[in-house]
């Protein structure tokens, strides 16, 4: 399999001092995007057009709430920490 062929051809580089390590780890890439693939739903997220106003005016009242709200929430658990 391609994994074999790449696990011998890293040990002939690092045989032939071209290359130098102390392990080696492939991973399967194909594999790994399966796994992540099925820890996410597939329910696809409708978005919702945005005019002008809504988009650049409470778009950016909303951020700066919720920026506020989440600085607020850290100091407190800053200070429940200390």
């Amino acid at each position: 399999t391609g994994k074999e062929k790449l696990e011998i051809y890293l040990n002939d580089q690092k045989q032939k001092g071209n290359l130098s390590f102390d392990e080696m780890k492939i991973i399967d890439f194909h594999e790994r995007v399966s796994e992540i693939l099925n820890d996410y739903d597939r329910e696809s997220i409708e978005l919702v057009d945005r005019n002008y106003f809504q988009y650049n005016i409470l778009g950016r009242f909303y951020t700066v709430m919720e920026n506020r709200r989440l600085r607020l929430e850290n100091k407190k658990r800053k200070n429940k920490e200390t």
